[in-house]
């Protein structure tokens, strides 16, 4: 499950709740730094904790943006009307070239991607109007990640390779005990 849980306070209360009540789970969560500060946060969730947190460089929208031909797919289901259809958008100079781990603010990259290649309908006075599509983090964000393919992450991303080595150790453990 893909749950947004906001702040970094609500994160450490939420962290404490499933330790407390004995809950097999992970934090996937934002690192909002550069990856040398990955191991510096995760100290503070503790000692015990810090085998249950896990980072997006930068943020998750830098996951997304490494697989971004995945948003044609959201929006083609979302029914988004696509613009600019001759373009790749992997050739958009905003990402092309660029280590995902090292984009400054992922999310409003995003944000400019969806607006330049995606339009919205809506009715307003019996008038359909077209406008560009803002990236939400809440309500588009877990719907891509759940598009993405977890074998380009894990190579791309050091984290994600941590995360899902991790959930298969966990499955293979399951296993053994049942």
């Amino acid at each position: 499950m893909i749950q947004p849980i906001g702040s970094i306070t609500k994160t450490r209360r939420y962290l404490e709740k499933i330790t407390s009540e004995g809950v097999d789970g992970v934090l996937l969560i934002d690192l909002d730094a550069s990856k040398s500060q990955a191991a510096i946060r995760r100290t503070g969730f503790g000692p015990d904790n810090a085998s249950k947190v896990y980072f997006m460089i930068q943020e998750m929208e830098a996951w997304i943006i490494s697989q971004i031909d995945c948003l044609s797919e959201y929006a083609a289901n979302e029914g988004y009307i696509r613009k600019r259809e001759s373009e790749v958008m992997k050739n958009n100079p905003l990402i092309k070239d660029k280590k995902y781990e090292e984009l400054v603010k992922p999310s409003g990259l995003l944000d400019t991607i969806f607006r330049q290649y995606f339009d919205v309908k809506s009715t307003r006075g019996g008038k359909i109007k077209a406008k560009g599509k803002r990236y939400s983090k809440t309500q588009d964000g877990p719907n891509l990640v759940a598009l993405l393919d977890v074998e380009l992450l894990c190579q791309e991303f050091e984290d994600a390779q941590r995360l899902f080595r991790y959930l298969y150790e966990r499955s293979v453990e399951d296993i053994r005990t049942t």
